[in-house]
């Protein structure tokens, strides 16, 4: 199943900061999906966000087929983003997150992508 092209839908911001912080920013990605990929297919996916005002959008690798630690089913990709979705994250989540959890919580949020990095 070669250059599938999915739409993942985040219906919160905090749970697609959870997977951002997470696992995203460091170009991982566990997609639960009914679809089954071969290691190595190459995967064009994008993301909507409630409370983003664009689509994040990415290419990746299926490096992983089946279940995770918590024991759901899925692919598991490595990807990066597209130079316009990595600009806008760069830009904007820090942002988004020091205006929706304040001055307090906002900056010790960001201080976990900056570990990553």
């Amino acid at each position: 199943m070669e250059n599938s092209n999915i739409k993942i839908e985040y219906k919160k911001f905090n749970s697609f900061l959870k997977d951002y912080i997470r696992t995203m920013s460091r170009g991982w990605l566990f997609m639960r999906i009914q679809e089954q990929y071969n290691e190595g297919d190459e995967v064009d996916f994008s993301i909507s966000v409630s409370g983003l005002e664009r689509e994040l959008r990415a290419t990746g690798n299926v490096v992983f087929n089946g279940k995770n630690a918590e024991g759901i089913t899925g692919s598991g990709l490595k990807f990066i983003f597209d130079e316009e979705t990595t600009a806008y994250l760069e830009k904007n989540i820090p942002l988004i997150i020091k205006d929706k959890y304040g001055a307090v919580w906002g900056p010790k949020i960001c201080s976990f992508m900056e570990e990553d990095k």
